[in-house]
């Protein structure tokens, strides 16, 4: 089963990507995930789509799901808070809280 998700983001100045709150998304979905294995599911893996912005062919540069930020006109990238956070989930291959900066739940 895929399952997936794009959202519409506005860009926001610089600053605002450390300051606003955690990205819940790259804690939940992994905690899903964890819960489908202790409920039996054969989970083969994981990951999370896309690492880095990129042009959809029905939406341009609109949809921003990656964990990286792509600027369209420069190719600078920048991580995200999400990719921090995902980072941090990867290297500790844990959901905890120390790992994570917050409590999971």
């Amino acid at each position: 089963m895929w399952i997936g998700a794009a959202f519409h983001r506005a860009v926001r100045h610089r600053a605002s990507r450390r300051t606003g709150p955690l990205p819940a998304f790259p804690v939940k979905h992994p905690s899903q995930v964890w819960k489908a294995i202790q409920d039996g599911v054969p989970v083969k893996g994981y990951y999370h789509w896309s690492l880095t912005d990129n042009f959809e062919w029905a939406e341009g540069w609109n949809l921003r799901f990656g964990l990286i930020e792509v600027d369209p006109i420069t190719q600078e990238r920048r991580m995200r808070r999400s990719g921090e956070v995902y980072s941090a989930i990867c290297t500790a291959n844990a959901l905890a809280p120390h790992a994570i900066g917050h409590p999971v739940g």
